[in-house]
């Protein structure tokens, strides 16, 4: 199989899979760096004895959406984190205060099971304790948590606090 080949079988795979967790724009951006790196890596991985192009690439997807979520959360927590400090500087903490507003906003609007999970996760930071109290499964519990953050992500995109 060519490259051009793979693209074209397996690009619309990887942009659905990718527009679960994010919007179409950062769905996009994601295949099209997923698709990247395979050009960048296409002599290593096509001479690989075991050809499984929609493994890597679903593998690569999966992973660049973790990262992508990773970071906007972390942008998230920033936001918090500062809106939690004392600042002198009234107009940031006006800000702050906004983003965290709409953030439980957002919050409130999750499914009911889906709200108490990342509730309880937002308390107690750990997915294995969650999981005992909701009696769920870990990969359960980290799906609802997933889910929830790309809501709040794409819901703060929406009303244009993340770029």
């Amino acid at each position: 199989m060519t490259f051009d080949e793979c693209y074209k079988n397996y690009h619309k795979l990887v942009y659905l899979v990718a527009r679960k967790f994010v919007d179409h724009d950062d769905a996009e951006d994601i295949a099209s760096s997923v698709f990247m790196d395979l050009w960048k890596k296409w002599e290593e991985v096509s001479s690989h004895e075991n050809k499984n192009y929609r493994s890597y690439l679903l593998i690569s997807t999966g992973n660049k959406c973790k990262n992508f979520i990773k970071l906007h959360c972390n942008k998230l927590k920033s936001s918090i984190d500062v809106f939690e400090l004392e600042l002198p500087e009234e107009s940031l903490l006006i800000i702050e205060f906004e983003t965290v507003t709409l953030i439980k906003d957002m919050i409130e609007r999750l499914p009911a099971v889906r709200k108490k999970i990342f509730k309880d996760y937002i308390e107690t930071g750990d997915q294995i304790e969650v999981a005992k109290r909701f009696g769920m499964n870990r990969s359960t519990v980290r799906s609802h948590i997933a889910n929830a953050r790309a809501s709040i992500i794409a819901y703060l995109q929406r009303e244009k606090v993340l770029g």
